[in-house]
């Protein structure tokens, strides 16, 4: 008999087979770990671009239209260049996003 995913199941495992469950538990915490870590390294590399970009060209773009644009508070940009505030990572995917809409995200 083969069940999928109930408790009967899982208890059935735990009682005949405790290392192959605890296995089972392990590699899948474990793939889940690797997971949030690819998914921390990719926000720290959209962070990082975004945030040099902005600082780079910081004369040049319209900080409040840029603001506007990606429907974010208004000062956001200008706090950040001028106070070094950080920028939360919602913030920071939606103007990535513009920056990418604009064409100009390689500009050095």
């Amino acid at each position: 008999m083969l069940c999928l995913v109930t408790n009967a199941y899982s208890i059935s495992i735990k009682a005949f087979c405790p290392k192959v469950f605890y296995n089972f538990l392990n590699s899948n915490v474990i793939y889940q770990k690797m997971e949030n870590k690819q998914k921390k390294e990719q926000t720290v590399n959209l962070r990082s671009e975004t945030e040099t970009w902005l600082l780079k060209n910081a004369a040049l773009i319209n900080k409040s239209g840029i603001d506007r644009r990606a429907r974010i508070p208004e000062g956001t940009i200008q706090k950040f260049i001028k106070h070094k505030q950080k920028i939360n990572d919602k913030r920071i995917k939606s103007i990535h996003r513009i920056i990418l809409n604009l064409c100009i995200k390689r500009i050095i």
